[in-house]
């Protein structure tokens, strides 16, 4: 953009001048010729040292515009909102004349206000009514116009006075300061400037330091009539550093707002120019056969730019840019500008550079507002305009002037793209967080269109914001074709003026637009010695493009613009530089891996030119071997014999190294194998394919070797030709051979296969050779570089490629291309996993059972049976695995110790060498844990065999077992009525301290408990005895289980799912009789059972956990027992006899009333109703006779008896004890049955 003026292109900054900061002279010592004459302001200044003003002067520079128009740093704090152009001088400071100065006489003046009333009325020395003025008569806008405000007229003016310090001179100088401000505001005020006025006081001293200083202050304020808020300001110049930044930064935005309002003064004022019905008179009368002005088009386009510029300086970019368009329109108007004056008018190209500032400072404020699409659409609309202008009324598009302007635009919006990227609504937050502007992250290609645009019609890609490297590839295709158009100039135009005739001169003027390049003569120059400045030019462009391609991961149009930028070189002759270029993009060539054919044989060719201009001999042989290719299509006059090549350089013997990585290849490699999987040690079949792609053009020198490298065990395989100096054959079908190989280091597991075969191949031509491999170790075995050498006389080319990287799928478009018309059914034909030799040798488990049950120990044995046809040597480990906190232990049978960690810790046995069809056994002994566990049993076996020690083999044979707990236990507790005498309260028997253990002497109570158990064996079980011992005891009492033999099961045998129950009697005592609580017991139940069948007698325990048991005592309760009979019933008797006992455990003395509720069901015998009194520690029984009413063998009895705690009235609740039943509603009987006895 400086072809147009840094000031007319740049962002607007309000002006401030910060008078008296310059030690007595202004920063320019010559006023210009337009403040010559303008208005003078100051006085005796501040007097201010150089350290002092200098130090002020940069706190007020933070908030500044650098001279080259750039914003300061951002560690400044500062936004494009705060920032200001500060300009410093002395004491006085000269703004620009308002009015030029008149050159006629008084008579003259006179004489014209006569003849033409208002002719004599003075306008500004840059008006086009003013005589003296650049743009007289008909001129639109001069640069000089934004120079005037952006560095002669300010916005504001700050004076900054010292004050004095001597108590004797305040008040004298304090007094003249007044009388200098006062002067200054009053000369400004009577002026026709809008420029604000500001002073700052400095002082030595801080208010707080000097009290009198404050009130001086206040003094000054007052008389000068300043606002204390954006024109009265105080520093003390002696802080430090952070002290005077904080008393600066205030009056910085304090000058803000008189700022903004200035400029909307001159707003007010232009607009106001603009609304007038007619354009202002002129200074002279007009003169016939001289322009008589502008038009009524061209005002309002001056009149809207002006508006458009203070919009800028108020930082408004909508208002701006509306303004802006208005201007181009009224250029642009049928009565406008261009439709009106010559294309050969001096004023032509003065208002064109006009129009594109117009658009230019347009365009920035679209992005600026967020409206990417809507720039990029005026920039077509608008260089649609200059076209048709430029076709109608110019010279035309079809010169290099045109193409200078198309480039210079293309920068510029790489310029405007780069420093006014645009944020819009939806992107602002993305910006934010990310700290960069959206367009410039890496990824991203274009700027989203605004939704007010998507709404429209469809965009093409053009109207969206592309990222500056787009503009860049454009600025430098159109150089390109300008240095094209420049060297067709013709001879007769290429003379400079002086050389050649009038006509032609003129002839020219009329043929080439030089709009802001030069004229047809010097453009030629700029080519005929080599075309520095424009190559110059083009070099930048694309470097610049390439970057911004680079940056945003367009990798392809990096590569392409750089092989553009080498390709310019290599034709303007920068061959080294070419060479450079062009060797990194064929080294890293992108196109190669997508098939861009054309792109890969333009990169070749090119630095195959180079390197002939180089003479680097390697890069020739690698660029034609390349060439060679046929999917690159022949290059007329390219020599393709690469022996010649080769024997064209005399420097001895010398390898060519070329290097690819799954790219086409000129001659291709590859080992692929009949199967996916092989066994170690065996053969395993194999085809080696060579292919050729060569062109029917190319000369390639003869093959010599092929060595293929693997990932794994299997490291090389080498084919070496059979023949020396075999020409090529010119066959085109495939061959098919077989090739047998052999191992050249003796078979160990790093091995070399070699062989040789005929290797002769001809272009297009395709050779398969079957092989045979034997590998030795097991994984993954993956094809990864074939490695092609070729010999000539003193030359070995050796062709690399990487077929298949690790992690990589092997099948791949590129393995397709190394195999071209041979078809594969498998995924990877070219890996192959070698498994382990399979086994021969049989590991059977015998009597191992399927379920095992707990804290049983039981056998197993293992044989193992050698199906090999030799002596195997056979190493055997025996491990548990699953069940780990389970408790199995197992050993040997003939070992004594058992092995108590068998699932970390295997057991060994060295079984040695086996014959063929020999067996071998060993026998395991296995305790089986407490706790259910699913387990497996794992035998491993290695060995080897006599004829192939270096081979382990290796087999597994694993047996799945359940452990189970073979009964499922549930348990009943009813009370019973304990037959011992209860201690007499009255003779409370003491307890011997000195007797171990302690002898219980509290309240004794029986209880009866049912253990049931259910066999979950899936066998049968013999179960030879059932024990309850008790394992522990609240520390309150005792218990005791009565050992009786009534219902002992004797080696019952149960069946799977079958039920054995018996039961137990435990009698419960009191350590102590004031001990109230419920006592507390735990207990387990010993089950000795075995096998049914078993060889053995040996049984098993097993021990089960009996829920805790709770026994209450110290409450009084209700206990119903059922009396047997003393004699045997007679017959139709069938009366029952019950107890009832009431027991009163407790300390207290209880009252009862006892109730029998009457029943139709049946009769009773005893108390009715009574009151019954206990005793402390004392039971007493009442019976009662039953006698059923109904009919029937068996019948149901439920009598009701109430027992009632008259004093708690608490109703106690009867308990049945064995032989009787209960419900929710009480006691119940059963009477009658077979036996006629009650249940």
């Amino acid at each position: 953009m400086d072809d147009y003026g840094r000031s007319y292109v740049d962002p607007c900054y309000p002006l401030v001048v910060l008078a008296g900061l310059a030690q007595g002279e202004e920063e320019d010592a010559q006023p210009s010729a337009i403040q010559r004459n303008g208005l003078k302001l100051g006085g005796t200044g501040s007097n201010l040292s150089k350290d002092t003003a200098d130090r002020i002067w940069n706190e007020f520079e933070r908030f500044g515009v650098r001279p080259s128009g750039a914003a300061p740093d951002e560690k400044s704090g500062a936004s494009n909102a705060q920032l200001y152009v500060f300009r410093r001088c002395g004491n006085e400071y000269s703004f620009p004349t308002r009015k030029a100065v008149s050159q006629a006489s008084p008579a003259d003046i006179e004489t014209q206000e006569i003849m033409s009333p208002g002719a004599n009325v003075l306008h500004s020395p840059l008006s086009p009514l003013s005589p003296g003025s650049p743009l007289y008569p008909d001129g639109v806008m001069t640069p000089l116009w934004m120079q005037k405000h952006r560095q002669l007229t300010p916005a504001f003016v700050l004076f900054f006075y010292q004050l004095s310090t001597d108590e004797k001179m305040q008040s004298l100088h304090d007094n003249q300061l007044k009388q200098e401000i006062n002067t200054i505001r009053l000369r400004l005020d009577e002026s026709s400037y809008k420029t604000r006025l500001g002073v700052v006081l400095l002082s030595d001293t801080s208010v707080a330091d000097d009290p009198d200083l404050e009130e001086r202050l206040n003094n000054i304020k007052r008389t000068t009539k300043l606002d204390s808020k954006s024109g009265f300001f105080f520093i003390q110049t002696n802080a430090n550093q952070a002290a005077l930044t904080s008393l600066v930064e205030p009056i910085v935005f304090a000058l803000r707002p008189p700022a903004l309002e200035y400029y909307r003064d001159l707003t007010r004022h232009a607009r106001r120019k603009r609304d007038r019905g007619s354009p202002a008179v002129s200074s002279t009368p007009n003169t016939p056969g001289v322009s008589q002005g502008l038009s009524r088009s061209s005002w309002n386009a001056r009149h809207e730019f002006k508006m458009g510029v203070f919009a800028d300086y108020r930082q408004e970019p909508d208002v701006a840019a509306r303004h802006y368009n208005t201007a181009l329109d009224s250029l642009f108007h049928p009565e406008g500008f261009f439709e009106n004056v010559t294309n050969w008018s001096p004023r032509w190209n003065e208002t064109r550079k006009f129009a594109d500032i117009l658009a230019i400072r347009f365009i920035r404020c679209q992005l600026i507002n967020g409206l990417p699409s809507s720039a990029v659409m005026f920039w077509n609309h608008y260089r649609s305009r200059i076209s048709s202008i430029l076709t109608r009324k110019g010279k035309g598009t079809s010169d290099y002037g045109w193409l200078a302007w198309e480039a210079r635009w293309s920068v510029i919006m790489a310029e405007l793209t780069t420093n006014y990227t645009p944020v819009s609504t939806d992107q602002s937050s993305k910006k934010s967080s990310t700290g960069s502007n959206p367009i410039a992250t890496a990824g991203s290609v274009y700027f989203p269109a605004e939704r007010q645009i998507l709404s429209d019609d469809p965009l093409h890609p053009w109207h969206l914001l592309h990222h500056s490297g787009y503009w860049y590839k454009l600025g430098a295709t159109f150089t390109r074709a300008r240095r094209w158009l420049a060297a067709k100039i013709p001879v007769e135009d290429r003379l400079p003026p002086g050389q050649s005739p009038a006509a032609a001169v003129a002839r020219r003027s009329e043929r080439y637009d030089t709009y802001l390049c030069p004229d047809p003569p010097e453009e030629y120059e700029k080519i005929k010695e080599g075309g520095s400045v424009h190559d110059d030019i083009i070099v930048k462009l694309l470097g610049e493009a390439m970057n911004q391609f680079s940056q945003h991961d367009q990798a392809r149009m990096s590569a392409f613009l750089k092989l553009s930028l080498g390709k310019h070189l290599l034709t303007i002759e920068k061959h080294d530089d070419a060479y450079g270029i062009l060797k990194s993009i064929w080294q890293d060539n992108p196109w190669r891996q997508a098939q861009w054919f054309d792109l890969v044989r333009d990169a070749s060719l090119s630095l195959h030119l180079s390197a002939l201009k180089t003479n680097d001999l390697e890069t020739q042989v690698a660029t034609l071997w390349e060439l060679s290719h046929q999917s690159l299509h022949s290059v007329d006059g390219l020599n393709y014999n690469i022996a010649r090549l080769l024997n064209s350089d005399d420097r001895g013997e010398r390898l060519v190294r070329l290097e690819s990585l799954q790219a086409d290849c000129l001659v291709s490699a590859i080992c692929l194998f009949d199967k996916t999987q092989g066994h170690a040690g065996e053969p395993t079949p194999a085809r080696i394919i060579l292919h050729s792609r060569a062109h029917a053009e190319a000369q390639l020198i003869p093959l010599e070797a092929v060595e293929l490298e693997f990932e794994g065990n299997l490291l090389r395989i080498i084919i070496q030709s059979s023949l020396e100096g075999t020409t090529l054959p010119s066959a085109e079908t495939k061959n098919a051979a077989s090739i047998n190989l052999e191992l050249s280091d003796g078979g160990s597991p790093t091995s070399t296969w070699t062989g040789k075969t005929d290797l002769t191949l001809a272009p297009n031509q395709t050779k398969v050779f079957k092989t045979r491999v034997v590998i030795r170790e097991t994984g993954l075995i993956v094809l990864k570089s074939a490695s092609i050498k070729f010999k000539s006389d003193r030359t070995t080319i050796e062709q690399v490629t990487t077929v298949s990287p690790s992690g990589q799928p092997a099948r791949s478009r590129a393995l397709e291309r190394f195999l071209p018309g041979i078809r594969t059914l498998r995924s990877s034909p070219q890996q192959l996993e070698v498994l382990p030799k399979p086994p021969k040798l049989e590991i059977h488990t015998i009597d191992l059972e399927k379920v095992y049950y707990t804290d049983e120990m039981t056998s197993i044995t293992i044989e193992l049976f050698n199906h090999e046809a030799e002596t195997a040597h056979v190493n055997i480990g025996v491990r548990l695995l699953g069940g780990d906190e389970g408790g199995f232990k197992m050993k040997w049978v003939e070992d004594d110790e058992f092995n108590e960690v068998p699932h970390t810790k295997p057991l060994q046995w060295a079984a040695g060498a086996l014959g063929a069809a020999a067996t071998s056994t060993r026998t395991i002994t296995l305790q089986i844990p407490s706790l259910p566990a699913d387990t497996s049993l794992e035998v491993h076996a290695h060995y080897y065999l006599d004829s192939d020690r270096n081979t382990p083999i290796s087999k597994i044979a694993t047996a799945d077992a359940i452990v189970v707990c073979p009964f499922e236990p549930s348990f009943a507790i009813l009370p019973m009525i304990q037959p011992d005498a209860w201690p007499d309260f009255f003779s409370i028997p003491d307890s011997d301290a000195n007797e171990t253990p302690a002898k219980a002497i509290g309240i004794a109570t029986r209880w009866s408990i049912t253990a049931s158990l259910a066999s979950y064996a899936s066998t049968a079980l013999v179960v030879s005895d059932i024990s309850l011992f008790v394992s522990g005891v609240g520390a309150d009492g005792q218990a005791r289980v009565l050992d009786t033999n009534d219902d002992k099961v004797d080696d019952r045998r149960v069946e799977p799912k079958e039920q054995i129950e018996r039961v137990f009697t435990l009698d419960m005592q009191k350590a102590d009789l004031d001990e109230r609580r419920a006592t507390t017991a735990t207990a387990k139940l010993d089950v000795a059972w075995r096998r049914a069948g078993a060889e053995t007698d040996e049984l098993v325990h097993t021990v089960l956990e009996v829920p805790r048991m709770s026994f209450p005592s110290g409450e009084p309760r209700v206990l119903a027992a059922l009396v047997p009979a003393s004699a045997p019933s007679k017959e139709g008797d069938v009366s029952v006899l019950v107890d009832f006992v009431l027991e009163n455990p407790s300390l207290h003395f209880l009252s009862f009333g006892i109730t029998m509720e009457l029943s139709e069901e049946y009769a009773f015998s005893g108390p009715k109703a009574k009151t019954l009194h206990l005793l402390p520690m004392s039971r007493r029984t009442l019976r009662y006779t039953f006698v059923p009413l109904g009919s029937g063998e068996k019948q149901r009895l439920q009598p009701k008896l109430s027992v009632v705690d008259l004093y708690f009235n608490k109703k106690l609740e009867v308990q049945a004890t064995k032989g009787l039943d209960a419900d929710e509603e009480g006691l119940l009987i059963w009477v009658g049955g077979d036996d006629n006895s009650a249940t």
